[in-house]
């Protein structure tokens, strides 16, 4: 049996101040890549916006943290979705999912309507993410420094026995790294909400129905060197091969 194929969504580069096409670049993090391998799959970088060259080489994707949701992250949803491929999003990741799924809820009011316009229309009038305070608990600078990485730690809530995030941990108290200045407002009906922080802030999100495998946490395994969240993916990929 080959190993699982991870498809790796990259970040871009979004300050390019003075239009540098050398700093047009798509970006990954090693951590990232790390886990990935170390959890037995095989790490691919999604480096085209051209979605639908990669789909059918990936058995999974892995959406990690960055700065901005782009349009060309959802038709590697769509096709996960499509083909019951399980996918992991973790911060940025995460919000990118929830979103996904709203925009298909909001789709089927504006047919008519291509995904990023959705989603831009819904920013203001019923947002799908709020921006936190800066002094907030989930928002913190992170080094190799182990000081700076437990002061990014807080404890989040397990909600629920039946969701991919307990069969993980096996625990209803976590304690993990928490980096991002947004948060969830809203999700669809069918997506579950696995986890909140202490400030009922949504730490996980999860998607279950017809046999899919869709799991967002919004803390950062990977700086904790915390394999856990990457071999539930390369472990889910190995049970859908036929």
């Amino acid at each position: 049996m080959r190993k699982p194929i991870i498809g790796i969504v990259p970040s871009y580069n979004l300050s390019n101040e003075d239009n540098d096409p050398y700093q047009d670049i798509a970006k990954f993090v090693k951590m990232y890549i790390r886990e990935v391998e170390k959890a037995g799959g095989i790490p691919i970088g999604l480096v085209s916006p051209n979605a639908d060259i990669y789909t059918d080489m990936c058995d999974g994707y892995l959406f990690p943290g960055g700065a901005k949701i782009l349009s060309e992250y959802y038709p590697l949803m769509y096709d996960a979705l499509k083909n019951k491929k399980p996918v992991l999003g973790i911060c940025l990741g995460c919000q990118t999912m929830a979103t996904f799924f709203n925009v298909i809820e909001d789709k089927e009011k504006n047919p008519e309507l291509l995904d990023n316009e959705i989603y831009d229309k819904y920013k203001k009038t019923n947002p799908y993410l709020i921006r936190l305070d800066d002094n907030s608990l989930h928002n913190h600078d992170i080094s190799y420094d182990e000081s700076a990485i437990e002061a990014a730690k807080h404890e989040i809530k397990v909600l629920d026995h039946n969701t991919f995030l307990y069969d993980i941990y096996k625990e209803d108290t976590l304690r993990k790294v928490s980096l991002h200045s947004s948060v969830i407002a809203r999700t669809h009906k069918d997506v579950i909400v696995a986890a909140r922080a202490e400030d009922d802030v949504i730490e996980s999100v999860e998607y279950h129905k017809d046999g899919n495998k869709f799991l967002g946490i919004m803390f950062h395994p990977e700086v904790m060197h915390d394999n856990k969240p990457f071999k539930w993916l390369v472990d889910s990929c190995k049970k859908e091969e036929k």
